[in-house]
């Protein structure tokens, strides 16, 4: 018994000096209808002043049957849209049918999946019925802003938790937003000299 409570307190400890150093704990995997897990696609500041143009985090591990949410948080229109299997390359932003929602609820790699244009705080969701790897697209800003949903099978534990993926999410659009500010300053016009405008 007291083997028991030594090794119980030495897995606790290992697992807390783990997470301080900011290593991923395995989540153990969910039971019944599966995990909800939450994306943003692109991101902003200054007032949509500078913009994002990635999924954040760009690559997930999941389990087949979890949801996926994606937040378009900022005034850029993207989508999130997954290609039917065997299909070479995603329709150009200038397609007609690029920007209306195409496919159901979930996505397996069996038909063309799209959120449409969406942006100013709309979501979109799917679920992962199927294992395997699934790289998805916003037509807009191709091919630079493009993601990857790594679909274990159900049962399977986690690489990250929830918080782990929003926290790369939160530092990875932070960097990403300081590259922004910062190639703003080297602009050659100075403030209050000339300017330009673009709309």
């Amino acid at each position: 018994m007291a083997t028991r409570l030594v090794w119980g307190v030495c897995a606790g400890v290992a697992a807390l000096v783990l997470a301080s150093c900011g290593a991923s704990v395995p989540q153990s995997p969910s039971t019944g209808s599966g995990t909800q897990w939450r994306l943003n696609a692109g991101g902003s500041a200054q007032s949509n002043a500078l913009q994002g143009l990635q999924f954040y985090p760009g690559t997930i591990t999941i389990n087949a049957g979890d949801t996926v949410t994606w937040t378009f948080a900022s005034l850029e229109p993207h989508t999130v849209t997954f290609l039917k299997m065997g299909q070479a390359t995603p329709p150009p932003p200038t397609d007609p049918a690029a920007e209306a929602p195409a496919g159901g609820s979930s996505y397996d790699g069996s038909a063309f999946t799209s959120s449409g244009f969406r942006a100013g705080g709309f979501s979109y969701t799917l679920t992962f019925p199927k294992a395997g790897t699934y790289v998805y697209y916003c037509l807009i800003h191709q091919p630079v802003m493009q993601g990857t949903i790594v679909v274990n099978p159900s049962g399977t534990a986690y690489p990250f938790t929830e918080d782990g993926y929003s926290n790369q999410a939160t530092s990875l659009l932070q960097s990403d937003m300081n590259l922004a500010a910062a190639s703003v300053s080297e602009f050659p016009y100075a403030p209050g000299g000339p300017h330009i405008a673009a709309g």
